[in-house]
């Protein structure tokens, strides 16, 4: 079971509010990795480069405040945080 005080990203109306600073496309992203689809099938479906899906998925993880400290997976923070929006 996760323990979701101890994962990253914000929670309940918090995410929300977080989700509306993104672009559309990078609502794509976020949607497509919390499908679990990887930088190069998200690369795939959008028809993008995936250096641009990288740059979007920097952009998400610094808009989520989900940055690189070793303990945490931002992707699945990713996917948490898509859970508690819907």
């Amino acid at each position: 079971m996760v323990d979701q005080a101890r994962v990253g990203g914000p929670q309940g109306p918090a995410a929300e509010s977080v989700l509306d600073t993104l672009t559309p496309r990078e609502h794509e992203v976020f949607s497509h990795i919390a499908e679990g689809l990887t930088n190069r099938g998200i690369a795939k479906r959008l028809v993008v480069t995936e250096g641009a899906v990288e740059k979007h998925v920097q952009r998400i993880f610094s808009k989520l405040d989900l940055h690189t400290d070793g303990d945490e997976h931002r992707r699945v923070a990713v996917v948490l945080t898509f859970l508690r929006s819907s």
